[in-house]
This record gives C-alpha cells, sequence and structure tokens, in this order.
C-alpha cells in the first residue's frame, strides 16, 4: 500500500489540480521536495513526482499561465535551495566585480567590453540591492525568463497533452537549463535565452497567438540577450537564419509577413546595439583606446593567428624578445614594448603570412563534440526529433545546418573549439525544435510518443552528467576557500594576481562572495590590464606603474605560477636592469603566492 506522503505528493505535483494561479504555491513545495530528493539519492519519490506528469492529460488555459510561471520559479528555487550554482570560468567572476565594483574594480564600470554597455549601467542599478552578486542574481533572472518563454512556447499548441508538456520540460531542463543554472557562463545565459524567444516565436507563429503582451516578452528577451553578450546573439542569429529565410520566402504564405517583421526587428536590434555599444565607448578616449586595444589583442591571445618566429625582423623591430612574447601572452600588456602601435604592427605584418581562414578548424570544432556527454545528448536528441517528426523535417533541417554554419565560422577563425560555444549553438536550435514535439501534425501520437520517451531518457542522463560535474567542482571549491583562509595573512597590503592563477569562480559565485575577494582590493594581471578600470584600482593601491613595482618593490604578494614568476624575473633583468627574488609562500595545485624580497640589482 502507498503512502499517505507518496499520495499527497503525487497530488500535489499533478498538473490536474491547477484550477487556479493559486497552485503555484503547490507546484513550488512539491517540486522543491522533488529536486530535495533527487539531490540527496531519494530517487524513488524522485521518481514518482515525475512519473505524475504522465498521468495529468490535457491542460486548461489556467494551468499554462501556472506553468509559464511555476517552472522559472520552481527551477530557480530548488537550484538556490539545493544545488549552489557556480560560474563557469572567470569571466563571469570578472563582470560581477567590474559590474558591482569589489575585487579588481574599486567602483562599478559599465564598460564591460565583452557585454554591452548598456548591461553595465543594468548592473549597477541591480548592486544597488544585490550588492556583489548582482551579475548572478540578474543571470537567474535571465534564465527564469528564458524557462518562461520555453514553457509558453509548448502551451502554444492546441489542447498540448499533458504527458508531452511534462516530457518536454523535462527534456530542455535536463539537456540545457540544469548545466545553464548550475555553472552560469554569460555566453551561455545570452544564448540560451535567445533561443527560448525564438523557439517561442515559432512555436506562436502557427497558432497566431501572437498578442502585444508575448511580443513586447519576446522582444525584451532578445533586447536582453543582446546586452548580456552580443556575439552570442550574433551566433543564434546564424543558427535561426535559414529557418527563418525559409518562413519568409517560401514557407506558409499566414508566416511570411510576421517572419519578415521579425527579421527586420532582430536587424534593426542588432544595429541599434552595435552603434550605442560604440557610442558609449567613443565619449571616453581611454575606453576607445582600451577596446581598439582589446580587438589587435585577441588575435594573439585568443585567437592563436601570431605565432613566435624566431629571428623574424618583426619582432627585432619592436623590441620583443622570446620572452616578451611569452609575457604577452599569458597576459601582461603594461609595458611601453607592449603599446597598441608595436602590437597593432606585428598583427598587420605577421596576420598576412597566415592563412585568412582555418578549414581544420572546422573538422576540430565538429569533432570535440564528441569530448563531452552533454554535447553528444542534444545532437543524439536533435537526430531524434528529425528521423521521429517527418512532418516538422525541413523546419528541424533547417536549424540543425544553422548549427553546422555557426560551428563551421567558429572554427574558421582559428580559435581552439570552446565547450561554451558549442553548447551555445546547440542549444539555441534544440529549444526551436523541442516545442514541436506537441503539435499534432508533426506526426502521429505513437511517434510523438517514441520520441518523447527516447528524449527523457537523454535529458535525464544528460542532466545527471551536468549535476555530477557541478558536484564535482563544489567539492573543489569549498576545499580550495578552506585551503585558502589558511593564506590570510598573505591577503593584506599589495596583492596582484596573474591570469589563471586565482579561481576567481571558485570564491564569487551567483549568490555569495567568499574571503578573501569579499573585503581585499586584487587588481589582476589578465585581458583587464590595460583598460581604465585596472589604472583606476592600480592608482588606489597607490601603484603608478605596475611593472617597476613587481620588479623593483619588497613586500608584494604575487599570485602567479611559478613559470610567470621566472619569465617576470627574466623580464625585468631585460627591461628594469634588476632581478626580483620572489618566495613561495602558499602552495596549491590551482594557487601559489609568491612574496617579493629585495632585488638585485644589475649592472
Amino acid at each position: 500500500m502507498q503512502s499517505a506522503e507518496g499520495n499527497s505528493t503525487r497530488l500535489k505535483l499533478c498538473f490536474g489540480l491547477f484550477s487556479n494561479v493559486s497552485y503555484l504555491r503547490t507546484i513550488v513545495t512539491a517540486t522543491a521536495s522533488a529536486a530535495k530528493s533527487v539531490f540527496s539519492g531519494k530517487r524513488r519519490l524522485a521518481r514518482r513526482m515525475i512519473m505524475s506528469f504522465a498521468r495529468s492529460g490535457s491542460i486548461s488555459e489556467q494551468q499554462r499561465y501556472a506553468i509559464c510561471v511555476g517552472l522559472p520559479l520552481v527551477a530557480i528555487f530548488g537550484v538556490l535551495a539545493f544545488g549552489k550554482p557556480l560560474f563557469d570560468g572567470n569571466d563571469d567572476a570578472g563582470l560581477a566585480m567590474l559590474g558591482s565594483g569589489f575585487g579588481l574594480a574599486v567602483e562599478p564600470e559599465p564598460h564591460l567590453i565583452f557585454s554591452h554597455f548598456g548591461y553595465g549601467i543594468l548592473l549597477r542599478l541591480v548592486s544597488q540591492f544585490a550588492g556583489p552578486c548582482a551579475h548572478g542574481w540578474t543571470t537567474l533572472a535571465a534564465l527564469g525568463l528564458s524557462m518562461g518563454l520555453y514553457a509558453r512556447a509548448l502551451c502554444a499548441q492546441s489542447r498540448p497533452n499533458g504527458y508531452l508538456v511534462g516530457a518536454a520540460v523535462i527534456i530542455a531542463v535536463g539537456c540545457m537549463f540544469t548545466r545553464a543554472l548550475l555553472l552560469q557562463q554569460f555566453t551561455s545565459t545570452a544564448a540560451v535565452l535567445f533561443g527560448a524567444a525564438i523557439g517561442c516565436w515559432l512555436a506562436v507563429l502557427r497558432c497566431g497567438a501572437r498578442s502585444p503582451w508575448l511580443r513586447t516578452v519576446i522582444y525584451t528577451a532578445i533586447v536582453l540577450s543582446f546586452l548580456i553578450r552580443p556575439l552570442a546573439v550574433t551566433l543564434g542569429i546564424v543558427v535561426a537564419v535559414p529557418t527563418l529565410i525559409w518562413l519568409a520566402w517560401l514557407g506558409p504564405v499566414s508566416s511570411r509577413r510576421p517572419t519578415l517583421r521579425l527579421m527586420a526587428v532582430i536587424a534593426v536590434m542588432a544595429a541599434a546595439i552595435y552603434v550605442t555599444d560604440n557610442a558609449a565607448y567613443a565619449l571616453s578616449p581611454d575606453w576607445r583606446d582600451a577596446l581598439t586595444y582589446n580587438q589587435v589583442r585577441s588575435l594573439f591571445n585568443d585567437y592563436f593567428r601570431i605565432p613566435w618566429i624566431p629571428g623574424a625582423p618583426e619582432y627585432a623591430k619592436v623590441g620583443w624578445s622570446e620572452n616578451d612574447y611569452a609575457m604577452f601572452m599569458n597576459w601582461y600588456f603594461l609595458h611601453p614594448i607592449f603599446d597598441y602601435d608595436n602590437v597593432n604592427y606585428l598583427a598587420r605584418t605577421l596576420l598576412t603570412q597566415a592563412p585568412l581562414f582555418v578549414p581544420s578548424g572546422v573538422r576540430d570544432w565538429l569533432w570535440t563534440l564528441l569530448d563531452s556527454p552533454l554535447l553528444i545528448a542534444i545532437c543524439v536528441g536533435q537526430l531524434l526529433l528529425l528521423a521521429l517528426l517527418p512532418s516538422c523535417r525541413v523546419i528541424i533541417v533547417l536549424l540543425m545546418i544553422g548549427t553546422f554554419f555557426a560551428l563551421a565560422i567558429s572554427g574558421l577563425t582559428g580559435r581552439p573549439p570552446l565547450f561554451r560555444v558549442q553548447f551555445s549553438a546547440l542549444s539555441v536550435s534544440f529549444l526551436c525544435m523541442l516545442p514541436f514535439l506537441l503539435a499534432k501534425e508533426s506526426g502521429a501520437w505513437p511517434l510523438r510518443s517514441l520520441a518523447a520517451v527516447l528524449l527523457l531518457g537523454i535529458a535525464l542522463y544528460a542532466g545527471w552528467t551536468a549535476v555530477r560535474a557541478h558536484r564535482e567542482l563544489s567539492i573543489q571549491a569549498t576545499a580550495y576557500r578552506a585551503k585558502l583562509l589558511e593564506a590570510h595573512s598573505y591577503f593584506t597590503g599589495t596583492v596582484i594576481s596573474w591570469g589563471s592563477a586565482f579561481v576567481w569562480e571558485w570564491l564569487i559565485t551567483p549568490t555569495k562572495v567568499y574571503a578573501p575577494v569579499n573585503h581585499a582590493i586584487i587588481p589582476s594581471i589578465g585581458v583587464a590590464t590595460r583598460m581604465p578600470v585596472t589604472q583606476s584600482t592600480l592608482e588606489r593601491l597607490g601603484i603608478r606603474d605596475l611593472g617597476t613595482t613587481l620588479c623593483t618593490k619588497s613586500d608584494i604578494r604575487v599570485i602567479a605560477s611559478t613559470v610567470n614568476i621566472k619569465r617576470l624575473q627574466k623580464f625585468c633583468e631585460e627591461h628594469y636592469q634588476t632581478r626580483p627574488t620572489y618566495n613561495l609562500v602558499f602552495s596549491h595545485p590551482m594557487t601559489e603566492i609568491h612574496l617579493s624580497g629585495i632585488p638585485e640589482q644589475l649592472q
């Protein structure tokens, strides 16, 4: 006999009980219990909760609103209560510090380089309420909006079956939203939000249920995705444009004008984003120079298109040694030999000796999809939809073609494969495809049911891999923070971080900032080295010339690898005629802290 607790839980979660919006409280309570059961290992209870979706049958209009609002609330509540989200890499940790003004920044800075200027203003406003976690909370809100739009796309179908709605929700959560919520990355966030907006638009295009309110929400989501990461939206546009072109010129007559209107709106948005962002930098000469420098710098550090060539006259002309090149490639830019004129000269002269495009990069970007179980799961899911939904094959094929173009273009640039870009491209296409699983004209009920069952298995596996990866990183992050407390005495005075030797993303999470970052000012040698924000931070510490300080001052704490410290010592010998002494005072597999002593003067 089943327990009263089990019966109560199933009744709470069953969609058939949602007679009005007040049942949102029931969704949150029951699904939070389900999430807790999954994280605590109570798989039997969680499985019974999930199966209640299958018994729900068709859903009413009020239940649709409850799903659209309840799904993001439940997901975010579950992640905050039981998941402890992290940032995936130090890019988002940097955005959090710049946007809220702590750590490597002494005050909020809206010029974020990789995000739109408007997103910097948004973070400054949010930081008034959320403090240093403004970027994390904004990311959660953006992902919540994307989940709401995805749920709206599912509910756009006429009399959608509750079983398929529940299956489609679990599929998207397992394959995309779990990873995006637990390991947040601003490129992925912008792509998922854009993909959900376009997927919702495609879903309601067929039924013509595009109310002014829904159009406003979709356009707002697209604008926010542009602000968070313009390049991610560009990637998403490449994925979606074959489908939009087909709908505008060869699709059903009723879809052509709305599609052309959407394409025009997106084009206007893109132009406005480009113009306003460039105008924001043009109004500040220092930031305009920083943006220009970063564009040239990326050819070295991001795309690796400028190699070191022993004996090349170009390097001799600008006075670079092999060690200077290694310093530059490791993000050290603050020396006259690394000024814009020298870097731009090397880029102009040496880039012409390299091929404009790198065809082998396309193979690498496609082949490395097989390195990630999550990416494999999404690819297999798309192939299943292609095979089992014959009536939607044109749109599915076009989305897959767009995904291929997006990855191929990324590979042709010569940049090494990046998981976040691959995940973003696949997420956009999958979020656009999945709502068609519910459309009756997509195929017979047995085929759609078979597709749902197979995709559920794939989604559960994908979600499990994402949760496992997050759990492993969480364990490492907790141990890292505990170990770093032993070195608290070295985070006084002048502390300089260099590159990835300091694991910012384990100390700055979407919802909490840990010591020592929560109270220390720590300038960073990295992508922001030549930006005005770094200069302001150095001036706050009384440092006018970082190179002179590192080469000639004692009692400087430098968080860097031993290899980079040796490069620094050689750099000081070549350019400052000194040999600084650095002693290793703290060692961890991820972080080393070196304390400078009295330098040795060279003749």
